[in-house]
């Protein structure tokens, strides 16, 4: 129909594009679901108070989208940021028996026989580049909030070093993915807000999680 020349290279990089939205979309909201009554005590607007108990459903429903327009991209991202989420509660007893790093380690596996180890490496490094940068812009904000964040553990200059590195990796095994994935992370974060506030985002904001748990 389209002739020997059609060339729909362009349809699957805006599915990929859309996959990597969704995927943002979801990440955030079930983030600030998990941290909402730690946001209302203390006054951070956030997505998941305004929409409740709708906030798991609708970010479902975004993953589900996120897996139909590009599963080999959006299931590993999906995995990375559950396993950067456990950065902290690695150590921790779940609800499943199992230690935060163990849950962790099995995403990742789950992620690189579904994707790809490739997939899955790229995707760590980049949501892992991700989470880094939040710290450090939300550095100050956390650390009055008492919000664990990687910059009061590791320092800013080691962090920044870190994201930097990362953000080489994942740069150099998916160009176009990595710089859809900041894109979406940076749509995600200034919708969801000016939906939650009524007011575009600025550089000053109260303590909140970033995009990974």
């Amino acid at each position: 129909m389209f002739g020997g020349g059609y060339d729909a290279t362009w349809l699957f990089s805006v599915r990929s594009l859309a996959a990597l939205l969704c995927v943002a979309f979801a990440v955030k909201m079930m983030d600030d679901f998990m941290d909402l009554r730690h946001d209302v005590e203390l006054g951070v607007p956030s997505i998941a108070a305004r929409l409740g108990e709708a906030t798991l459903p609708y970010a479902m429903l975004l993953l589900a989208l996120a897996a139909l327009f590009d599963g080999k991209a959006s299931l590993p991202l999906f995995a990375a940021s559950y396993a950067v989420g456990m950065a902290f509660d690695l150590s921790r007893p779940l609800p499943s028996g199992l230690y935060g790093w163990q849950e962790a380690a099995l995403a990742l596996v789950a992620g690189a026989i579904l994707a790809g180890p490739l997939e899955q490496l790229w995707a760590l490094c980049v949501v892992a580049f991700v989470q880094c940068m939040d710290d450090v812009a939300d550095r100050e904000h956390d650390w009055l909030a008492g919000t664990n964040n990687l910059v009061r553990r590791f320092g800013l200059g080691e962090v920044s070093m870190a994201a930097l590195a990362l953000f080489a990796v994942a740069a150099w095994l998916r160009p176009f993915l990595t710089a859809g994935v900041v894109v979406a992370v940076a749509c995600a974060e200034g919708i969801l807000w000016r939906l939650t506030t009524g007011r575009p985002k600025t550089g000053v904001r109260p303590a909140q999680r970033g995009w990974a748990p």
